[in-house]
């Protein structure tokens, strides 16, 4: 059972899943991952994370959001974040290098906010 500190970031976790489709769809670009939003109505964002960073492939959304420069909205950058090292999130260490692994090995891109652990 979660903390009540763990919660609100649980809860802070969520809510960045679900502005990973927003903020792409609202901005200039107007991309609108729709499969992305389909996996988190289905899978959640904790399912959604894992599925998409459990994956090998390199998905059309990542390469996207890539092109757009907003790869901080990939759900590979989300799992970065040091606040979501808790036991009920997704982000475990084999996840977090293969997150970082995709980012960097395809695109270049560090997350500003990965501190290597």
């Amino acid at each position: 059972m979660p903390t009540p500190e763990e919660k609100k970031i649980i809860d802070q976790f969520r809510a960045e899943m679900w502005k990973a489709y927003t903020e792409p769809r609202d901005s200039r670009h107007r991309y609108k991952a729709s499969w992305y939003y389909q996996m988190l109505e289905d899978y959640r964002p904790e399912g959604t994370a894992v599925h998409l960073i459990d994956g090998d492939e390199v998905t059309s959304g990542l390469i996207e959001l890539a092109r757009i420069r907003m790869l901080h909205c990939s759900s590979e950058a989300i799992i970065l974040r040091p606040e979501y090292r808790i036991p009920d999130l997704p982000s475990t260490p084999e996840r977090r290098e293969k997150a970082r692994r995709k980012l960097f090995d395809n695109f270049g891109y560090r997350a500003p906010w990965d501190d290597g652990r």
